[in-house]
């Protein structure tokens, strides 16, 4: 889980993208409905080219399902933050099947994301 993440947050979404399965699933803050995968990589290289740095805080597992607690620094015309986020994921077959974001959709980093996106 941590190849795949560090992958798409370093911006390789290829890579990425071969860890999840096509039926793949997510939930994230803002968003009315259950995505889909097309959606979720979507702009991808758009967001994860914000991203400067990050760390893996805290990562643990039971079973299928995969737990992450990592903090981001985003980079924008308009300024510099970073957001702590939580992804609890399932995995099977060797594939995330799965994922639900949390993070705060008032963090100023969450503004600038926003701002440099639209």
């Amino acid at each position: 889980m941590t190849e795949y993440l560090a992958a798409f947050l370093a911006g390789d979404i290829a890579k990425a993208r071969s860890a999840v399965s096509d039926d793949f699933s997510f939930r994230a803050p803002l968003m009315p409905i259950r995505g889909t995968k097309e959606q979720f990589f979507a702009g991808a290289e758009r967001k994860t080219g914000l991203i400067r740095d990050f760390r893996i805080l805290r990562l643990w597992q039971d079973g299928d399902e995969v737990s992450c607690v990592y903090e981001i620094d985003v980079s924008t015309p308009a300024g510099q933050a970073s957001m702590l986020l939580h992804e609890w994921h399932v995995v099977r077959q060797g594939l995330l099947v799965e994922t639900t974001m949390v993070f705060d959709t008032q963090a100023q980093a969450a503004h600038l994301i926003h701002d440099a996106l639209r």
